[in-house]
């Protein structure tokens, strides 16, 4: 089996002595780029994630 990349986002100002939500996400291609998947198509993750984090 080939290796994988783990992405762990953490929001700025990261604390271990705070609580956080946390998502796990798993789907092996179709979260962050769709030229690696078989419909050309992604969730864009990353962008949505990015957007949320900079409204709040």
């Amino acid at each position: 089996m080939e290796p994988r990349t783990v992405d762990v986002w953490l929001p700025d100002g990261y604390s271990v002595a705070k609580r956080y939500s946390v998502i796990y996400m798993h789907d092996g291609q179709m979260l962050f780029d769709p030229s690696l998947t078989w419909n050309k198509t992604a969730w864009q993750v990353d962008q949505t994630v990015g957007r949320l984090i900079h409204e709040q």
